[in-house]
C-alpha cells in the first residue's frame, strides 16, 4: 500500500473525532439509537398482523370453509358460526396467558379441542359428521407437515 494512502487512512478518522465533540456525539448516538427501536417496533407490528388475524376472521373463514366442504344448511351455519367464534376466542386467551407452560398449554387446547367436537356432533348430520372428522385429520396433517417444515 502506499505510504500517503496509509496516512490518510490513518488521519481522516482522527481528522473526524477531533472536529466532533461530545454532544454531538451524543447526538448521532441517539439518532441511531432511536432510528434502530423505530424499525424494531414497525418489524414487531409487521410480525404480528401478517399471522395476527381476530377470532372473529378466524371463524368467519373456517366456517366458509366447512359451510363448502359439508353443505351446511342456514341453521346449521349460524350454529356452526358461534362454536367456532368460541373455540377461537379460548384458544387465543390459552395463547396470551401468561406463567403456562407448554404441557399445561396443551392441555388447555386439548380440552377446547374435545369441547369443540362434542359441539360440532349435537349440530352435524350423521352424513356431516364422518366429512367434519376427515376434513379435521387433513387440516391436522398440513399443520404437522408445515412445523416439520419449519424446522
Amino acid at each position: 500500500m502506499h505510504p500517503i494512502n496509509l496516512f490518510s487512512g490513518l488521519i481522516k478518522p482522527c481528522f473526524i473525532a477531533c472536529f466532533l465533540n461530545e454532544k454531538s456525539m451524543k447526538k448521532i448516538i441517539m439518532s441511531a439509537l432511536a432510528i434502530s427501536l423505530t424499525l424494531a417496533a414497525a418489524t414487531a407490528q409487521t410480525l404480528n398482523k401478517k399471522g395476527g388475524k381476530t377470532p372473529d376472521e378466524k371463524s368467519l373463514r373456517f366456517t366458509e370453509r366447512l359451510n363448502t366442504e359439508l353443505s351446511l344448511d342456514a341453521s346449521q351455519k349460524e350454529r356452526v358460526q358461534a362454536i367456532n367464534l368460541e373455540r377461537f376466542k379460548q384458544i387465543e386467551e390459552v395463547k396470551v396467558q401468561a406463567g403456562l407452560d407448554a404441557a399445561g398449554r396443551r392441555q388447555k387446547m386439548k380440552n377446547i379441542d374435545e369441547i369443540y367436537v362434542n359441539n360440532m356432533k349435537g349440530v352435524l348430520s350423521a352424513e356431516q359428521f364422518p366429512k367434519f372428522e376427515t376434513l379435521r385429520a387433513e387440516i391436522k396433517e398440513k399443520a404437522f407437515e408445515r412445523r416439520q417444515g419449519k424446522k
